[in-house]
C-alpha cells in the first residue's frame, strides 16, 4: 500500500526513512509549544489561551520567534489540572494555565536563554499519570506508559 504526501509516494521503508530525516531536520532548533485543545481544555478556553500565546510571540522582535512553532493539539491527558501547555524539544508542562500567566511563561521559558529555564515538570514524569490504586488495572500495577508501550 502507499500512500501520497505533498506529491511523493512513500511506497518502502526506505523512503519513508528518507521522509522522517528530512522532516526532522526542519524541526531542528524548533521550539514547538502544543497548546491543549481537546474536550476539556476546549471549555475552559484553550482557544483564548492560543491567542494569547499568538499575540504575546508576536510582539517579541526577535529572530528566535521565527523558530517557534505554535500549535493546538489533542488532549494532553491532564485534564484534571486545568488548560496545559507542552514546550518541546525541553519536555516542559505547564498546567492550570490561564491568560495572565502567558507574558511570563513566553519570557522565562522562550527567550530568556536559548531553551528556557528549568523545566516546571517534565510532561514524561508527572507522577498523576500512573494508574491509581483502586483503578481495574490494580493487579498489573502497570502505569500508563507501561500499557502504551
Amino acid at each position: 500500500m502507499a500512500v501520497k504526501t505533498n506529491k511523493k509516494t512513500i511506497n518502502s521503508p526506505e523512503v519513508l526513512k528518507k521522509k522522517a530525516e528530512e522532516l526532522g531536520k526542519e524541526l531542528e532548533n524548533k521550539i514547538i509549544i502544543s497548546v491543549c485543545s481537546g474536550p476539556g481544555c476546549k471549555v475552559l478556553s484553550s482557544e483564548n489561551l492560543f491567542s494569547a500565546l499568538q499575540k504575546e510571540i508576536g510582539k517579541r522582535n526577535s529572530k528566535d520567534t521565527e523558530k517557534i512553532i505554535l500549535k493546538k493539539t489533542g488532549c494532553h491527558g491532564y485534564c484534571e489540572k486545568g488548560l496545559s501547555i507542552i514546550i518541546q524539544p525541553q519536555g516542559i508542562c505547564y498546567l492550570g494555565v490561564i491568560e495572565k500567566d502567558i507574558p511570563e511563561i513566553v519570557e522565562k521559558t522562550i527567550y530568556q536563554s536559548p531553551w528556557g529555564v528549568v523545566p516546571v515538570s517534565s510532561h514524561i514524569a508527572i507522577s498523576f499519570l500512573l494508574v491509581p490504586e483502586s483503578s481495574p488495572l490494580e493487579t498489573n500495577k502497570a502505569s500508563l506508559a507501561e500499557i502504551v508501550m
